[in-house]
């Protein structure tokens, strides 16, 4: 799976999905941001309509799904709450990814559009590291022991959409950093939900090891004589 940076206006994406992710809004007005206003004009106005409604009011955990017409170049909009502007954090914007990435692969998407929100605590490099580890977690299902007559779906190819003249190499850096971030997540996900006849101590160990090679990091292994010195008899009593 991809997370890649994009600049570009939300009306000229192409995507199976476009995730917009917005604050919670005012009752008396409930406006779209401008920079939506383009593409609802190309949804026949159907996010105004939403907004008025109050079909969606950007609650935390919110979500609406908008089918475009066929010549649309995102073929399904999603709104996602996230709360009062003033309370979005780093969380909630990785929440709010992971929603949209896990609808967009049960819905078999394979290019999957996250418009970074207008939230002034998160800007550039903080919001993309937050959509990156949002999706990448979003996006991960433990399915190496998956009957080969169960239908697997392939995790999407996701974009962090910047708006044009937006600081598009801050949200790279943070996409890059929150990639990291989550991978590693994920590999720890893997390891845990191993069996233990596949995965005992010295083949965890042997993990640890791979992964510090890879990385450049140091890896010391206590064997059991080592742990024995230093009294781990709860460790020692789980692996044996």
């Amino acid at each position: 799976m991809q997370v890649s940076v994009e600049a570009r206006a939300t009306e000229e994406v192409r995507a199976d999905l476009l995730a917009l992710s917005l604050p919670r809004l005012d009752p008396e007005g409930r406006r779209l941001p401008t920079r939506y206003a383009g593409l609802d004009q190309t949804l026949g106005g159907r996010i105004r309509s939403a907004l008025a409604t109050g079909d969606f009011k950007g609650a935390a955990g919110d979500t609406l799904l908008i089918y475009a017409d066929e010549d649309s170049p995102a073929r399904r909009v999603l709104l996602v709450g996230l709360g009062p502007e003033r309370e979005v954090d780093a969380e909630g914007l990785r929440a709010a990814a992971g929603r949209a990435v896990s609808l967009g692969r049960r819905q078999k998407a394979r290019r999957v559009v996250l418009a970074q929100p207008p939230v002034r605590r998160l800007r550039g490099g903080a919001a993309g590291q937050a959509l990156a580890e949002g999706a990448l977690l979003g996006a991960y299902r433990f399915d190496r022991y998956r009957s080969s007559d169960e239908e697997a779906s392939e995790a999407p190819d996701v974009v962090v959409l910047v708006e044009p003249g937006g600081d598009v190499r801050g949200a790279r850096a943070g996409v890059r950093t929150g990639t990291i971030l989550a991978e590693s997540q994920n590999l720890a996900r893997d390891l845990s939900n191993e069996p233990p006849n596949v995965l005992p101590p010295a083949e965890l160990a042997r993990a640890a090891q791979r992964v510090a090679r890879e990385t450049g990091l140091g890896c010391q292994v206590f064997d059991v004589p080592r742990l024995e010195k230093l009294g781990a008899g709860g460790i020692l009593a789980v692996g044996g």
